[in-house]
């Protein structure tokens, strides 16, 4: 990169949070010029635009003036920045970033649920979270400053597959305006892949980093359940299923992201903590993996196919996969189609998962804490409709005990196939981003008129999140990572499932596949702010 290009003495000044709806306060203050290009700004990745920061080429404060000032620009089209902290574009500092950390003042954002910020709105795009303040950091967020990010605002979320809810509006794909990043960590995706910021946190239930990494060309990786620390307070049900974790624009970001975020203190809560990396997983991408046994499915996975009004996963998305494959045994890996009988007994897996998505959101207890009643203008009608659910099912005593035992069992189908192959390849979303607005299919606002059509949309998300669920069921780690462009312009991509606590060989492997296959990583949508 050109030095001259850089402007060492920017100043702060008027700068306007534009966000596309009313929900969102303006922020004020001035810059009279950019650290860089935004061409240039558009092509760094957290780590190269951290080796900038350490070489002291560019200051923290001018990173985090121009990535409000892209928000700025791109917000108003994506809808995915709910607020930019004034307070630490002005200072840094403020909120204990550690000046030593190797990210020390890249700018990143936090998904609007999960781990919580001190002083800071946790909103969960839901009307009754509104104006809710955590007193207190939970351990995941002091690991991003430890390691030196400055955390400069706060991304959208939904609920399930889409970003979307009455209390912050639709956020759309940069890639395709009509469609949605996915969710439901889509703001996230959205602020990185327009190149708001080079990473963003988020969270994954369901394949909620993964599936908006797929569908805006990025890298998602779900790690191992307790590899990384848990909020405070976090139920082990949630624990069980939901890990964090963040959105990158290559592999390189997640493994050193990772070598910061899996830091904990004794007294920091996990679900049973995984041990600790013998080697770092920036030091371990960097080297080529041996040859390795890898299993190859893209069969139906016991969901509902076509015929029976299921979502059948897109012949492109397959055939995408297979690209994979091949590049894989380009490089000298084994890899063989194995049927989907030959993994595990899905049909057991889909069902014991599927408490979470019919009970796992109580809105009732919401309605009830927060005083705020149950109607159309407080819940989406898809949420009402699970609330009638819920009043007319109430969770049967014993449900998560029955998963759990279920579970139990098909772990130990998973550990015989992972004696036999070193990971698994399948696709990642299953058809691509769908319709924004509340146009698509799964949408929080789709007219669900029975029990019957409430039970089918719910029937959709599973179909949806086909390979993304047994990771979070079984709690082995799983990397999405971008395979190209499907004929509709959008991108689509693959992911790789390993071992429990074989994060490092997934990430290997990864890596491998970014190294020869540049091309599919690192792309541009329309929406974007060197566009702009």
């Amino acid at each position: 990169m050109n030095r001259r290009q850089f402007t060492r003495n920017s100043a702060l000044g008027a700068l306007g949070l534009a966000i596309g709806n009313s929900f969102f306060s303006q922020a004020h203050a001035a810059q009279d010029a950019l650290a860089m290009s935004w061409d240039e700004w558009g092509k760094l990745d957290a780590t190269g635009m951290a080796r900038l920061l350490v070489a002291g080429k560019i200051t923290p404060a001018e990173v985090a003036a121009q990535a409000a000032k892209a928000s700025e620009l791109v917000n108003p089209k994506l809808n995915c920045v709910i607020e930019v902290f004034e307070d630490v574009v002005k200072n840094p500092l403020k909120d204990g970033m550690n000046v030593n950390g190797p990210f020390h003042g890249v700018p990143m954002f936090v998904k609007d649920t999960g781990s919580h910020l001190k002083g800071r709105l946790q909103e969960k795009n839901s009307i009754f979270s509104r104006g809710s303040r955590s007193d207190y950091d939970d351990p995941l967020m002091r690991n991003f400053r430890r390691g030196g990010f400055n955390v400069l605002g706060r991304a959208t979320m939904g609920a399930l597959h889409i970003t979307e809810g009455l209390l912050t509006g639709f956020t759309l794909n940069p890639w395709d305006l009509e469609h949605t990043p996915g969710g439901s960590s889509g703001g996230s995706a959205a602020s990185v892949a327009s190149g708001i910021v080079p990473l963003s946190h988020a969270s994954d239930g369901g394949g909620s980093t993964r599936s908006p990494a797929t569908l805006n060309g990025l890298v998602g990786h779900k790690p191992t359940r307790g590899l990384l620390p848990n909020l405070d307070g976090m139920s082990y049900d949630m624990a069980y299923m939901v890990t964090e974790g963040v959105i990158t624009r290559s592999v390189r970001d997640q493994a050193n992201a990772y070598d910061q975020m899996i830091w904990r203190s004794p007294s920091d809560p996990a679900f049973i903590p995984v041990q600790m990396p013998s080697v770092p997983f920036s030091e371990r991408i960097k080297r080529d993996p041996t040859r390795l046994r890898i299993a190859l499915s893209t069969g139906n996975w016991s969901r509902r196919a076509a015929d029976k009004s299921g979502r059948p996963v897109n012949p492109e998305v397959i055939a995408r996969t297979r690209q994979v494959a091949k590049q894989l045994e380009s490089l000298g890996h084994t890899v063989v189609e194995v049927d989907e009988d030959q993994i595990c007994d899905f049909e057991k897996l889909y069902k014991a998962f599927e408490w979470f998505y019919l009970y796992v959101y109580d809105w009732t207890a919401q309605s009830e804490q927060s005083g705020v009643p149950i109607n159309e203008k407080t819940l989406e009608p898809a949420f009402r409709a699970m609330v009638e659910h819920q009043k007319r099912h109430p969770k049967p005593a014993g449900l998560v005990d029955a998963a759990r035992a279920a579970n139990a069992q098909l772990a130990g189908q998973w550990a015989k196939f992972y004696a036999e192959y070193d990971l698994l390849l399948t696709p990642s979303d299953g058809d691509g981003a769908m319709k924004a607005n509340g146009k698509g299919e799964l949408s929080l606002f789709a007219p669900l008129e029975s029990e019957a059509d409430y039970l089918n949309w719910i029937e959709d998300h599973m179909d949806d999140a086909r390979y993304f669920i047994p990771a979070n069921a079984m709690g082995f780690p799983a990397i999405s990572f971008p395979t190209g462009m499907l004929k509709s312009g959008l991108p689509c991509g693959a992911q790789l499932h390993g071992r429990w606590g074989d994060d490092g060989r997934v990430m290997q492997v990864a890596a491998q596949i970014e190294r020869t296959k540049p091309e599919w990583f690192g792309t541009k949508p329309p929406v974007h702010v060197s566009n702009l």
